[in-house]
């Protein structure tokens, strides 16, 4: 994936545990940590895409940020 203007950088915080875990699915791919962290959260994303319907969005629409 290629870094595009619109994107935004997100710092995250993990065990190291739960770093070990990355370092090594990462190494296992042949890729790096940051690849195996947006891969899952594509996953999430696919796996919660009910929740981006037009109308459920509408509905919530006053939960989102007003700036």
């Amino acid at each position: 994936m290629r870094f595009k203007n619109q994107d935004r950088a997100v710092n995250l915080r993990v065990p190291a545990e739960i770093y070990e875990k990355l370092d090594h699915i990462a190494e296992q791919r042949w890729t790096n940590i940051s690849n195996v962290i947006r891969q899952g959260i594509r996953k999430e994303l696919e796996a919660n895409d009910e929740l981006f319907s037009e109308e459920y969005l509408n509905l919530n629409r006053h939960h989102q940020k007003a700036y």
